[in-house]
């Protein structure tokens, strides 16, 4: 015996329908889209495109392919765990993004960082090699470095 999967369609049926027709809506608005124009560009009119909009008109899956293609994006965004997933997706990548940059920014202050400590170290050898030459030549120190 087969046994049959039972959904409330009342219920989650048009969470499906109204969750399809927000991301269509939203997806039309961001192209800045109208309604007819978009009904226009994929085969269907603006009265079916206003009911899956609002979330009471079903439709096949070819028709959301269409309209997947129409956005560029894929058939499973039109749902809302695939969307949830894109935004965690979206997130990461920005994080892993910001986190390149840091590490770029680090990396280039640490070199210049050792750049400047080169520098430093150059002039204090410069500075003990004057000082070993001006006792030698008997002009001696400063007060403040011991002198005579």
């Amino acid at each position: 015996m087969v046994k049959k999967i039972e959904i409330d369609e009342d219920a989650e049926g048009r969470e499906a329908l109204a969750a399809v027709g927000e991301r269509l809506r939203e997806l039309r608005k961001a192209a800045g889209l109208s309604q007819a124009k978009l009904a226009e560009e994929v085969g269907l009119n603006q009265g079916y495109i206003a009911l899956v909009e609002a979330g009471t008109q079903n439709m096949s899956v070819m028709v959301l392919v269409r309209l997947a293609r129409r956005f560029n994006t894929r058939v499973s965004s039109f749902f809302p765990e695939a969307k949830a997933e894109e935004a965690s997706d979206a997130a990461l990548t920005n994080l892993a993004n910001a986190v390149e940059k840091l590490t770029e920014s680090v990396q280039a202050r640490s070199k210049k960082d050792a750049q400047l400590l080169e520098e430093s170290e150059a002039l204090m050898i410069s500075i003990r090699q004057r000082l070993v030459k001006n006792v030698k030549n008997g002009k001696g120190t400063t007060k403040a470095g011991g002198g005579r």
